[in-house]
């Protein structure tokens, strides 16, 4: 698969991206509560979308699909975070039309794994975020990323992804 650059993709409007702030835990029952929804462990956010969420252990670099990731992903995230400490973390979300771009560009779905999995590591790195672990959203109205991070600030984030304040998707 080819190497993208998605500077010049966000920077050509090609792809979309939405900054939509960072969110603190409450507690640790907010975090547990959090991963769940992260991970759609109960039926009201589950739908015919769910089987194609994206999980991303960025630790150890390894991702899998919903059902994959409810074996033993799931578990692994939350125990590290639980472990960190939830006031030692937040949640940022980046809606995005990511998957729209794989499918106008007709990529295989492994092809597809790996440009998700590139993407995250690459808004990460562009804003030098320490994460702990990210999911893509496929089922909910607007594609998004979820990235649970080590406490995180913002600097420049519109500007570092070359967002525009006025992003129609």
């Amino acid at each position: 698969m080819m190497k993208i650059d998605f500077n010049k993709l966000l920077k050509d409007k090609k792809l979309k991206v939405y900054f939509a702030g960072f969110s603190e835990f409450q507690s640790d029952r907010h975090l547990e509560n959090f991963y769940k929804y992260l991970f759609n462990t109960s039926e009201k956010n589950i739908n015919e979308d769910s089987s194609i969420n994206f999980y991303y252990d960025v630790i150890n670099d390894e991702f899998a699909t919903q059902s994959q990731a409810l074996n033993n992903m799931y578990q692994i995230a939350l125990k590290r975070n639980l472990d960190l400490g939830f006031s030692n973390s937040n949640n940022t979300i980046f809606y995005n039309n990511i998957l729209e771009y794989c499918k106008d560009n007709k990529f295989t779905k492994n092809d597809v794994f790996l440009v998700l999995k590139n993407f995250a590591d690459y808004i990460i790195e562009t804003l030098d975020f320490k994460p702990l672990f990210a999911c893509y959203h496929f089922n909910q109205e607007f594609t998004h990323l979820h990235l649970v991070l080590k406490k995180a600030e913002p600097k420049n984030i519109k500007r570092k992804l070359n967002i525009q304040e006025d992003e129609d998707f």
